[in-house]
């Protein structure tokens, strides 16, 4: 294996039931190798509405949600992160991740995000991802016009800080 791959074997981790009889999420013995650089999600439900992720980014260290705050400064441009999470040029993000795509009340999307909407699409960590590596790219025809995060370790931290915002 060369040294522009990572292996990550006999992974394991366990997250707290959020309630009283909801399942623990228990990932164990994951073997898989990736590119530097590449960033992988791997999620299971938590039953309590949300899912709970483990996310890597390849020689990196676990993603950061204070980095990402700082890096989220350029949404709130058009982009409301507060828990009022009204609409601005763009719609309000609060408790955006696993939300359903174009399902902020009271914003006008494009055709584009309406097809994922109708189509049941969430805003998966992965669905983030990728969004957020090229809006157009991911979404031909979205009004988004921010050009995107090239960085894998810029996107984990803003998902990252994304995911601590709401319940």
């Amino acid at each position: 294996m060369s040294d522009s791959f990572v292996k990550i074997e006999n992974l394991a981790r366990r997250h707290p039931a959020p309630k009283e009889g909801a399942p623990l999420v228990v990932f164990e013995r994951v073997n898989f190798s990736m590119s530097k650089g590449e960033f992988v999600c791997i999620i299971g439900h938590s039953g309590c509405g949300k899912s709970t992720v483990l996310s890597m980014v390849a020689g990196l260290s676990d993603p950061d949600p204070a980095a990402g705050q700082a890096g989220a400064k350029k949404c709130q441009a058009c982009h409301d992160l507060t828990e009022a999470s009204t609409n601005k040029t763009g719609p309000g993000l609060y408790d955006v991740v696993e939300r359903v795509m174009g399902n902020h009340p009271g914003f006008a999307y494009s055709d584009a995000m309406m097809t994922h909407h109708a189509a049941g699409d969430t805003w998966t960590y992965e669905n983030l991802d990728h969004f957020l590596t090229s809006p157009k790219t991911f979404m031909p025809g979205t009004k988004m016009t921010f050009a995107g995060l090239p960085k894998p370790e810029d996107r984990a931290n803003v998902i990252a800080y994304l995911e601590s915002l709401g319940g």
